[in-house]
Formats: structure tokens, sequence, C-alpha cells
């Protein structure tokens, strides 16, 4: 009688989590979403929606916009997802912000910024 033996292992595939925020108000400033990353990531994409009016929006590491996620349009009507293009990969205690341009009305912006650690 021949036996197999098979050791489960966890093996992740992508190592996919998420940044998100709830801002309540929106103001034409910049909210920290991680201060001091506690390990390297890349920024694959942001998804947003307001309740209400809309916004304009960018998503910066260490104070440079990253690729494909500047001067974003936010809405009420759809969530709203842009892919990351170039420069967004976040170092070892880098710190991401998302920065808002402008406002129209925006009342309860959802947000979230999906990653993959490296």
């Amino acid at each position: 009688v021949s036996q197999s033996r098979y050791n489960s292992v966890r093996i992740p595939i992508l190592n996919t989590e998420a940044l998100r925020q709830f801002i309540e108000a929106p103001s034409v400033k910049s909210y920290v979403l991680d201060i001091k990353a506690a390990y390297t990531y890349s920024i694959d994409s942001i998804s947003a929606q307001c309740r209400v009016g809309g916004c304009s929006m960018a998503l910066s590491i260490n104070g440079t916009v990253v690729g494909g996620l500047s001067n974003i349009t936010i809405g009420n009507a759809t969530v709203s997802t842009y892919i990351a293009s170039s420069a967004n990969t976040v170092p070892l205690n880098g710190r991401v912000e998302l920065v808002i341009n402008s406002i129209s009305s925006a009342q309860d912006l959802s947000v979230t910024v999906k990653v993959v650690r490296s």
C-alpha cells in the first residue's frame, strides 16, 4: 500500500492589501494615509466616491505624485477607479498622502488604495 503525504503550505500569490480613508467633509489639503511605511509596497490603484458632490485629487509618495493618479476626478454617481502607471513604489518608512486639489460641495468621501506588498 502506497501512501502519499501532502504538507499544507500557505503560499501567498499576491500580498494585496488596502489603505482606506473616509473623510466626512473634505477640504483642499493633504491627508496622510501612511505616515511611515512598515515595509516596501507598490500602489496598484485608487477607488473613490463622494456621497454628495465631487472633488479632484492626487496620490503622492514622499511628495512625488504617483503616475496615473494625478488630478483624478471623483464624483457621486459611481465608484471611480484609477490605475497607477509609474513612480508607485513606497519605500520602507515612506509617506503616502491623498492630496485634495479642489472640491465641489463634496461630502462623505470614501477612498480605497489597493497596494501589493513587495
